[in-house]
């Protein structure tokens, strides 16, 4: 489980060599620490009967992430 978040990093690391490893493996654990964050809270779902990483986890909202952060380093 944790593999994927290690390679995102670690891929990014090779394309922006002055970027600190350190901050490429949090900012890959983001979305987890938030899911956790927001389904102790009730909005997420963590029912193991119906569980199901929704909009944070998915794909879209990283990218989506992703656009604002570049919008707001101009």
């Amino acid at each position: 489980m944790y593999a994927p978040h290690f390679a995102a990093a670690l891929a990014v690391k090779g394309r922006a060599r002055e970027a600190p490893l350190w901050a490429l493996l949090i900012g890959a654990f983001i979305p987890d620490l938030l899911w956790i964050a927001l389904a102790r809270i009730g909005i997420e779902p963590a029912q193991a009967s119906n569980f199901y990483d929704d909009w944070l986890q998915s794909t879209p909202s990283i990218l989506t992430w992703y656009q604002e952060a570049q919008v707001k380093k101009k």
